[in-house]
């Protein structure tokens, strides 16, 4: 794996309980990885003793508090947010010229892929996630990209119905950021930030993107302790979607997901997100 990249994995109250870098290991990762630790997390030394001073990184909440947009005038820090808008200058601060964030709760790293005649979606094991890692480079700086995500499992659900099966690559990015140092933008919203952030930027025609075949399986919501479960649990899904309709009310409403049963989700309008491309048939003479 090329040296002028890392993982960053994001972790809040999960010492010796990463599943994440299981993950990686099963995908055959072979290059860098640090753990992003806050220095309100009361777990900080046992992360140390655990995966070694050298592969810790802490940085101060209060500071990136300061240029942070919460959306809200809540107590408390107890969300990603901050990690991942401080991540970028770690990266800077350790050499990199590409990182990736990752939450550390994955639980696979897999491909998706049709049958020949294209009536199944199929799934395997990655086990070649640093080649997946440098195609994505090469995506993010040939189209000039803030970043460039991965699938997650929950987007296949319905199989080869599922309108991702014939989607190699969409406008949305989640949850596994790749991104250059040297590109730097700004997370918004204590919840849902990675949804408000890419509906943002979209708007104001910047490229943000998900390759997905190349997927990330997370457990359930709120399924393990530590990290965002306790703000899911304390405010529910609708406060989740909500914030992202603060920041993009034109483009993002509270809508309801129908499959084994009813929850509460954003829906998008990505006509109001994304420049529209006029037919040629409308061209003045």
């Amino acid at each position: 794996m090329r040296n002028d990249f890392a993982i960053l994995i994001l972790t809040h109250g999960r010492a010796g309980n990463i599943l994440t870098l299981d993950a990686l290991k099963k995908a055959r990762y072979s290059g860098r990885w640090y753990m992003v630790l806050d220095d309100e997390d009361s777990q900080v030394e046992e992360y140390r003793a655990l995966y070694g001073k050298e592969n810790c990184v802490i940085f101060s909440k209060e500071e990136t508090a300061k240029t942070t947009d919460a959306g809200d005038n809540l107590p408390g820090r107890t969300a990603i947010l901050w990690a991942r808008n401080a991540s970028f200058e770690i990266a800077k601060n350790l050499g990199l010229t590409y990182f990736q964030m990752l939450d550390d709760d994955i639980t696979q790293l897999a491909i998706k892929y049709t049958n020949n005649d294209r009536s199944m979606l199929l799934g395997r094991q990655n086990r070649c996630y640093d080649d997946c890692v440098d195609m994505a480079i090469d995506f993010l700086d040939a189209t000039g990209a803030l970043s460039v995500a991965f699938g997650q499992g929950g987007d296949w659900i319905g199989g080869i119905g599922n309108k991702f099966a014939e989607q190699p690559v969409v406008r949305k990015c989640m949850n596994s950021f790749i991104c250059r140092a040297d590109r730097p933008f700004k997370f918004y919203g204590r919840m849902n930030e990675d949804v408000s952030t890419y509906v943002r930027n979209g708007m104001l025609g910047k490229l943000m993107f998900s390759i997905m075949p190349i997927t990330l399986h997370p457990p359930q919501t709120q399924s393990i302790e530590g990290g965002m479960t306790e703000v899911y649990a304390d405010s529910g899904t609708f406060q989740k979607s909500f914030y992202s309709v603060m920041y993009a009310p034109s483009a993002v409403k509270v809508g309801v997901i129908k499959d084994s049963f009813a929850r509460v989700h954003h829906a998008l309008s990505w006509k109001n997100i994304t420049a529209q491309i006029i037919s040629e048939k409308y061209r003045k003479a």
